[in-house]
């Protein structure tokens, strides 16, 4: 499928919690990613299916600070057949994220000419769906500022520790609905890296 410049191969898996989990594969040059060993990488972008493009793009641009990397309208029969649109649909793309780095970006989705049903409440807590996602910043005080300044509501949960790191987590939503969870982390919990003496026979 041509997206832009470029053209991709993809296969689509479902996941739990109606999560799409898709594999693809940069034809052609232009898309210099390192891969692993085996051949892979990291998740770049998490796509998420929205309403509102423009509102959702403003939403991170100036509250997230996230800048748009991409800016695309999708349309055609290619189009149509890999996602199952119907005959005529389309849809607009919007990436945000760090322009030096194409891992870690928001892919945002506004199909044409269909209706959706939302499923953002599945990860409301306590529902322990993935329809969310999670930043790592030094300082929460940021953020905060301009959610404040941006009248979005913000839940603060304290100091959470988790395998990635330890520190205070606030969460809050997206015009769409998706939530998001930033937490000041700066050192990971020692206990993952100390390695836990030996017990021995006396």
């Amino acid at each position: 499928m041509p997206v832009g410049e470029h053209v991709f191969r993809e296969v689509h898996l479902p996941g739990h919690d109606e999560i799409n989990v898709v594999l693809l594969e940069a034809l052609g040059r232009g898309y210099a990613t390192p891969l692993s060993p085996r051949g892979y990488v990291g998740i770049g972008p998490l796509v998420t299916i929205v309403g509102d493009c423009a509102a959702e793009g403003r939403f991170h641009r100036d509250v997230l600070g996230m800048e748009p990397t991409l800016e695309l309208s999708l349309k055609g029969p290619e189009i149509e057949r890999t996602v199952g649109l119907p005959g005529g649909a389309g849809l607009d793309l919007k990436v945000y994220g760090d322009p030096t780095e194409p891992l870690g970006r928001l892919e945002i989705i506004e199909y044409q000419q269909v209706q959706g049903a939302d499923l953002y409440p599945h990860a409301t807590p306590p529902a322990t769906g993935i329809l969310h996602v999670n930043y790592r910043v030094p300082d929460l005080a940021p953020i905060r500022t301009r959610l404040g300044k941006a009248g979005v509501p913000c839940s603060d949960h304290g100091l959470v520790s988790a395998m990635y790191g330890s520190g205070p987590v606030i969460s809050f939503r997206s015009p769409a609905g998706l939530r998001i969870e930033v937490q000041a982390c700066v050192m990971p919990p020692a206990s993952i890296f100390t390695p836990k003496p030996e017990i021995t026979d006396a």
